[in-house]
């Protein structure tokens, strides 16, 4: 895959992400109006429509991940050790 191709693969995939935070925040709020107003027929079609809206964000997601497979595995961050001498000490009183 040449690099044009891999740019234009990240740009579609980033849009996919805004695209699917959109549908899934509007719908979402949407869904929960119907559900405070009790309008159970369009409550489940908003439902329908954030769900979709949330696959849309995983998927984009997925394909921006720098590596294919880091998406399945569990990152875990390490605490990055301070030297002694850059440790900020008050002075004692």
């Amino acid at each position: 895959m040449s690099a044009n191709n891999e740019l234009g693969e990240k740009v579609r995939s980033a849009a996919g992400v805004i695209h699917g935070v959109g549908d899934y925040i509007r719908f979402g709020a949407m869904g929960a109006l119907n559900a405070i107003f009790n309008e159970k027929d369009t409550e489940q079609k908003n439902e329908n429509a954030a769900e979709k809206g949330r696959e849309e964000l995983d998927e984009g997601w997925k394909k921006l991940q720098v590596h294919p497979h880091s998406a399945d595995k569990e990152v875990v961050a390490e605490p990055t050790p301070v030297p002694a001498d850059h440790v900020a000490v008050s002075p004692a009183k």
